[in-house]
């Protein structure tokens, strides 16, 4: 029998922000509790990276399926030990838009969950990480496109 590790609800949850989309390649950073500060990436791949390994380092979603690659796994590299992080006083902008994502399943060597673009109050589902990227990149598009409300 498997012994399963009690996952808060909230490390369940990451916040994307995205801070530019220029040329369709996303910036911005990664919050989630699990993390002591916000961790930046410069492109989709070091996004879905950094979210991969949180979820193998919380162990939430189990994978249903191992990851095949052309060289051994284990190599060391860990985009979470050698993190960008973000204090407070590094993000001067505000982000092109923001995201709550939370990955429900790691099924068929993809993700499954729900994404919530927090400023337009939407929220879909996707059924993979394609699926996932085509509705960041459909949101960032619309935003790119709105001028941002002015804060009062």
């Amino acid at each position: 029998m498997t012994s399963m590790k009690f996952v808060p609800y909230e490390m369940k949850t990451s916040v994307i922000s995205v801070y530019s989309y220029a040329d369709k390649a996303l910036r911005g950073t990664v919050t989630n509790p699990y993390f002591k500060d916000p961790i930046a990436f410069d492109n989709a791949i070091q996004l879905i990276m950094i979210i991969d390994e949180l979820q193998d380092a919380i162990n939430f979603p189990l994978e249903s399926t191992r990851t095949r690659s052309f060289t051994p796994m284990d190599d060391g590299t860990s985009l979470l030990a050698s993190r960008k992080v973000f204090s407070g006083a590094d993000i001067l902008a505000r982000p092109l838009a923001s995201f709550k994502l939370n990955i429900m399943f790691r099924q068929n060597s993809s993700w499954q969950g729900g994404l919530v673009w927090i400023e337009n109050h939407a929220e879909s589902q996707f059924r993979s990480l394609l699926e996932l990227i085509m509705l960041l990149d459909n949101a960032l598009t619309e935003a790119m496109t709105k001028p941002l409300p002015v804060q009062a």
